[in-house]
């Protein structure tokens, strides 16, 4: 009799938890990303981009860079993390998967390395968050092992395939830290 009191309280809480547990949203864990930026082309720019994984499909990204000319800069994921070359070509084109048109982060149809333009202040410096949408860092198709670029001109967000913006100035690797 015992056994059966015993063997029924255990099967009620294994039910209970699992139907609590099952009911709770889908909380995604906290994962990093950070690309250190050199310069290319002759420049003197260098900081740090980091990346942090806000929701499923959403990443924050914090800019903190120096020795830009002030005003826009274009500012895109290159589909191929190698800032081998002086100019900074050897990332390749803008990181597309899904094969889009260049347009604004935050379109519905933009590609995803579409990351619009960073602001310099009248000093050269960027501290700047943009948050960018349906990209997961875990994702085997996410940004992680790219090439992170910023250009010399600002991204008209409309010319393709790169917005018009210019020589690559400063390139970084997106490493998951």
């Amino acid at each position: 009799m015992k056994t059966k009191i015993y063997i029924t309280a255990i099967f009620i809480l294994i039910t209970y938890f699992y139907y609590c547990n099952s009911t709770k949203p889908n909380l995604v864990s906290v994962k990093k990303a950070k690309a250190e930026i050199m310069p290319k082309s002759g420049t003197n720019v260098f900081g740090s981009v980091t990346f942090t994984q806000i929701a499923d499909n959403s990443i924050k990204i914090v800019v903190s860079v120096v020795g830009l000319k002030p005003g826009k800069h274009g500012f895109h994921i290159h589909e191929k993390g190698d800032c081998s070359s002086n100019d900074g070509e050897s990332a390749l084109g803008h990181w597309n998967p899904d094969k889009l048109e260049h347009s604004v982060h935050d379109k519905e149809n933009s590609h995803a390395g579409d990351l619009g333009n960073i602001t310099a202040n009248h000093e050269g410096s960027v501290f700047q968050e943009i948050i960018i949408k349906n990209v997961s860092l875990s994702d085997t198709k996410g940004p992680v092992g790219k090439a992170l670029i910023i250009h010399a001109d600002e991204d008209n967000l409309k010319t393709q395939p790169d917005g018009n913006s210019g020589k690559r100035i400063a390139c970084g690797i997106i490493r998951s830290n």
